[in-house]
């Protein structure tokens, strides 16, 4: 087992070398780049641990195997604070005081371009400690290995992220190009009112923004070694934005969906201008260390504070 602490200052190559997964890989590489402040803190669970799990036979009633329970315990204790099962608090919010975390899968083949991999791995939210090791008995039982071995003929190394879930306020994703068009000369955010999983899903109306990303490129290039000024930004990026008038808030602490009743609120922009050149900006100072255009979840939260939940390469 990794944890975020653990596993900084490892390089791209050893990271390879383990097998982690896309996802799993871009986390760290993002904390071993400058952006470790904006991930919540997580946990990874390695294939070679999960291989293990099986081979002593996972089953359905989960509290009977061993080997869960002692990775499970690791995991809690990682998190827990105090004998009282209280969460780090990354994420202070008064309004919203519960604590729970996100198993995500991390397989090698998952985020890899040309590789069908969606729909066949199982993630779980909304966990309570109490839960843990149910949640991870159910991403490693209900992910379909074998469906997986037909399509490319081989068993996936299947890896699992245990995260700090962040209470959302305002969601969404940010492309460094239009994944339609393949215009690299734009950056698209959409967005909505509570948990990302709103706009990840497809299922939901969202507010959508075309910002120019010459401008912002430029001052990057500028102050690549100075601290975020917004001022210049503000006053030349160019901001096209789509409002949806049908978009619902994703409640943050159980993730139903709730109608936005006050009209004010469903006509503006979830995001105001300042928080657009913010996700550009970030979103932007990624591309240009990876090299490469990336698609980024992230989240807002009742402070304020930006947080980064997953990165992908741009598809």
């Amino acid at each position: 087992m990794y944890t975020k602490e653990e596993i900084l200052g490892f390089s791209d190559e050893q990271l390879k070398c383990l097998d982690l997964g896309e996802k799993s890989f871009n986390l760290i590489w993002a904390c071993n780049h400058g952006f470790e402040d904006s991930i919540p803190s997580f946990v990874i669970i390695p294939w070679k641990e999960i291989e293990s799990l099986q081979k002593n036979g996972i089953e359905k009633n989960s509290g009977h195997n061993l080997s869960l329970k002692k990775i499970t315990k690791a995991v809690k204790n990682y998190f827990t604070q105090n004998k009282k099962g209280k969460l780090r608090n990354e994420s202070p919010s008064k309004s919203l005081p519960r604590s729970l975390l996100y198993v995500r899968s991390s397989a090698d083949i998952e985020d890899k371009k040309g590789i069908p991999a969606a729909g066949l791995f199982y993630s779980k939210g909304f966990v309570e400690l109490c839960d843990l090791s149910s949640a991870i008995n159910d991403c490693i039982l209900y992910s379909k290995k074998q469906k997986i071995k037909q399509i490319l003929g081989k068993l996936p190394k299947l890896n699992l992220i245990i995260q700090k879930m962040i209470f959302g306020k305002k969601s969404g994703v940010c492309f460094t190009k239009n994944p339609i068009s393949d215009e690299k000369s734009e950056i698209i955010i959409e967005s909505l009112y509570g948990m990302c999983e709103g706009v990840v899903s497809g299922k939901y109306p969202v507010d959508s923004y075309f910002l120019d990303k010459k401008n912002i490129s430029q001052t990057i290039n500028r102050n690549s070694d100075s601290p975020i000024t917004f001022n210049n930004l503000k006053k030349n990026v160019k901001i096209k934005k789509h409002i949806s008038l049908k978009k619902k808030f994703i409640n943050s602490e159980n993730g139903e969906e709730k109608v936005i009743k006050d009209k004010k609120k469903r006509n503006r922009g979830v995001l105001s201008n300042t928080e657009l050149i913010n996700l550009a900006y970030i979103s932007l100072s990624i591309e240009k260390k990876i090299n490469l255009p990336v698609d980024i979840e992230w989240t807002f939260d009742h402070d304020g504070k930006l947080w980064i939940l997953q990165i992908r390469l741009a598809q």
